[in-house]
């Protein structure tokens, strides 16, 4: 609903947008805490690659769960769901807390970030519904990233500190606040305990069934894909995977039949179009995972820094990424996103080459170099990001809700099955003794998913195009023969001289079988079926001189009107004809303007009034 009607216009209503942006934002200082986490608790419970990959891709994988809670608030109240989310972050935190084997920790994290998946859906569908253009999205959106930056500082002071298990702690707390918050704005507004009805409580169960298995299929297999050494491991992770790709292609084929109101996938975004702005959206995010992960990997391996070091050494990656999400953000609103990506793209690609071949340089050139390929990173990823919000989520569309819900399950897809993909070569490396090289490979693989969304700008750019160029030709030419010869007399009036203009006056009043009007209406009124030199003579003339010469004619036509009116016997000698007993008399013309030139412009044809009237 846009700002400023309905309910939103309610203090209570703007309360909860703020409240909705403000709760997006503590979530994603949660995420940037996990992050800076990630190498204290590795180093201190002993995890594996397997583990820490998984633990990294805790967070993106519950976000695929977004599409699942939009269909589920349609059928309970909002603020109920979002404080039961909260509520169940809290209790695996604490629990969280206190484990001390890698497994028991990744199942409570896994839990923590489900709930809190559910208020994201919920603040997410809340921001909506306001207009696309509110300068309160904006807002949030230049925020996000800059609290993301926040979140890592804190979990950086945090590691420093060595109890991450109290920070961990302090996040519960601070969610367990956060779930009395919802409760309030819905006593605050009533109007909103009257949202149950039986049309919001249809609910496509099966999509989201299919949905969340098909999801959960595929990180599992992805995830332990790792360590799948023996026969019968890989082919069970062989079997999830393919059996989770079957489920989302059947969820698809179906959606696509379906012209349901609830249904999960809106027939808008089942469209090739979006499809391709969503893929290149994917691959994008999937090559930011990568790098945000082996990042840490290559401060920790290759500089051999403590985990203490490195989570502070992210805080300057951060503000470069932050950098390169703003500026992406304006560089979008200046250009066309999709010739940026084919700039944008190769250096950022570049950048994650030099960056990968660092590992004999100094830390100085190593920084540097982190930094320049984090802001190349980060504007690339934002351009995708806003080419692909643009696409899907439209200012009028119906179900902007959902789609934004969807847009943001597949880019935390995207960040999640990244570090997933390239585990075998790191793994493979690993084993080696090379593990220098393993990294070296993953930011090539990563570099190689940036070229594969040039490619797909590069196909956009062709399609569009080439879609522009055939609109153009069929908007140029759209008519018959006769009509473009009609269209060809127009232009050769383009630039009429000073005499012409002044000669057309005579011809009209002295002519012997058409009346003044006929010229203006006559040919026209015939749905352009006369000959095209009759049709040179009216008065219709193309857009351009159209500025310079209508006021002549206006000029002209009542200069023509009055010597007529004055001048009685003339008109009485020329005969009647059936477009004179038909066309009202002279003084009706005179009192009433406005009814003649609605006349003639709508008597002008479809064709004729594209190309040649205001």
């Amino acid at each position: 609903m846009p700002l400023g009607q309905g309910r939103f216009a309610k203090p209570a209503g703007i309360a909860r947008i703020w409240f909705a942006i403000y709760a997006l934002l503590v979530l994603a200082a949660y995420f940037g805490s996990t992050l800076a986490l990630l190498p204290a608790v590795s180093k201190d419970l002993g995890f594996d690659l397997a583990d820490t990959i998984f633990l990294f891709a805790l967070w993106p994988v519950s976000m695929s769960l977004l599409p699942v809670y939009g269909q589920i608030s349609r059928w309970i109240c909002p603020a109920h769901m979002k404080t039961v989310g909260y509520l169940t972050a809290t209790g695996f935190l604490l629990l969280a807390s206190y484990a001390t084997r890698p497994c028991v920790l990744l199942i409570y994290i896994a839990l923590c970030n489900i709930g809190l998946a559910s208020a994201a859906a919920v603040s997410i569908g809340i921001i909506c519904k306001f207009e696309a253009n509110s300068k309160t999205i904006k807002i949030s959106l230049c925020l996000l990233p800059i609290l993301l930056l926040c979140g890592i500082a804190l979990g950086a002071v945090g590691v420093t500190q060595k109890d991450w298990r109290f920070l961990l702690r302090s996040w519960a707390i601070k969610f367990a606040i956060k779930s009395l918050w919802p409760e309030l704005l819905e006593w605050l507004s009533p109007d909103d305990r009257q949202r149950l009805r039986f049309r919001d409580a249809l609910i496509d169960w099966w999509a989201a069934l299919y949905w969340t298995l098909g999801i959960g299929l595929i990180a599992w297999g992805a995830s332990f894909s790792v360590d799948a050494d023996s026969g019968w491991r890989r082919t069970v992770v062989l079997l999830s995977l393919v059996l989770g790709c079957i489920l989302l292609v059947s969820l698809v084929v179906l959606e696509r039949r379906t012209r349901s109101e609830v249904a999960l996938f809106p027939r808008r975004l089942l469209s090739a179009a979006v499809w391709v702005f969503c893929a290149m959206s994917f691959f994008t995010c999937m090559a930011l995972g990568i790098y945000l992960l082996y990042v840490v990997k290559t401060l920790i391996t290759i500089d051999h820094h403590s985990e203490y070091a490195t989570a502070a050494r992210l805080i300057p990656f951060a503000v470069s990424a932050t950098i390169g999400l703003l500026s992406g953000k304006l560089l979008f609103k200046w250009f066309e996103g999709a010739h940026i990506v084919l700039f944008v793209t190769p250096l950022a690609a570049l950048g994650m080459l030099l960056f990968s071949l660092t590992e004999h340089r100094s830390a100085t050139v190593q920084l540097v170099m982190g930094i320049v390929s984090t802001l190349l990173v980060g504007i690339n990823t934002a351009i995708a990001l806003y080419m692909a919000f643009a696409s899907v989520c439209a200012p009028k569309s119906e179900s902007k809700e959902q789609l934004s819900l969807i847009l943001v399950a597949i880019v935390a897809l995207g960040i999640a099955f990244g570090p997933a993909l390239t585990s075998r070569v790191i793994g493979a490396s690993r084993k080696r003794g090379h593990r220098i090289k393993g990294i070296q490979r993953a930011l090539w693989v990563a570099a190689a998913l940036m070229l594969v969304t040039q490619f797909l700008a590069v196909v956009h750019c062709i399609v569009y195009s080439a879609r522009r160029r055939q609109q153009a030709e069929s908007e140029g030419n759209p008519m018959p023969s006769s009509s473009a010869s009609s269209a060809e007399g127009a232009i050769e009036m383009k630039e009429p001289a000073a005499g012409t203009i002044e000669a057309i006056a005579p011809d009209v009043s002295t002519s012997d079988n058409v009346t003044p009007d006929s010229h203006a209406s006559g040919d026209l009124e015939s749905g352009g079926q006369g000959n095209s030199k009759d049709k040179r003579n009216s008065f219709t003339v193309p857009k351009k001189a159209e500025k310079s010469s209508r006021r002549h004619f206006k000029n002209i036509g009542a200069r023509t009107l009055k010597s007529l009116i004055k001048k009685p016997s003339a008109l009485d000698a020329l005969p009647k004809t059936v477009e004179e007993t038909t066309q009202p008399d002279a003084s009706e013309k005179q009192d009433n303007p406005a009814s003649a030139k609605d006349k003639h412009e709508n008597h002008v044809p479809g064709v004729f009034r594209k190309m040649f009237m205001p």
